[in-house]
């Protein structure tokens, strides 16, 4: 009789064990393998520039984000952000942006954004001069079109192919216009902020 208790008894407790793993295993699991749902709305928790009145963000395009690694940068400017013809351009760079930029490896150009089945790339290149300087270990390249750039619905961009700084984070380029249309002061048109990991 004994015997037959402890029996049922041990199965009573191997059905139990088993119902009890049945109903943990799925928690534990959920517990070290967070959800892919979860993981995707990451993008909500990530710092978002302060932007103020002042601020324009301008869309850029770059091949590659690493630190050091070789990468080409566009520079985009739609017909939206030039509000008449642009005489010349001016872009400053931070002064943490640690890199070596030289003229011929520039262009200024009309581009074609990339779609899910082709890459952005410059359709035609525009005539134009660079002067890069260096001052105080900040970067401001000066960009003299041969031809104003007209008040269009073309798409420009300054093309860059250079080594991306090697230090991570972000990295804001302020681009100015000048214009004889308006005046000879320059005027804001907005900044691409570079993201390098």
């Amino acid at each position: 009789m004994a015997l037959k208790q402890q029996n049922h008894f041990l199965k009573h407790i191997s059905a139990t064990s088993l119902t009890m793993a049945a109903i943990c295993m799925p928690l534990t699991l959920e517990a070290t393998n967070p959800p892919k749902a979860l993981s995707r709305t990451s993008a909500l928790l990530e710092y978002r520039w302060n932007a103020d009145d002042n601020y324009k963000k301008l869309y850029y395009f770059q091949s590659s984000n690493k630190r050091r690694s070789r990468a080409t940068y566009y520079l985009v400017m739609s017909s939206k952000n030039r509000k008449s013809q642009t005489e010349k351009l001016i872009l400053n760079f931070p002064k943490h942006f640690d890199t070596s930029i030289k003229p011929y490896q520039l262009a200024l150009c009309h581009v074609q954004l990339g779609t899910m089945r082709s890459k952005t790339k410059c359709k035609e290149i525009v005539p134009a001069s660079f002067k890069v300087e260096k001052i105080n270990k900040k970067i401001s390249i000066n960009i003299l079109p041969n031809q104003p750039i007209p008040k269009n619905t073309k798409k420009y961009a300054i093309a860059m192919k250079i080594f991306n700084p090697s230090k991570a984070g972000m990295y804001q380029i302020n681009s100015f216009t000048q214009s004889s249309q308006e005046s000879p002061q320059y005027r804001y048109m907005g900044s691409w902020n570079i993201d390098i990991r």
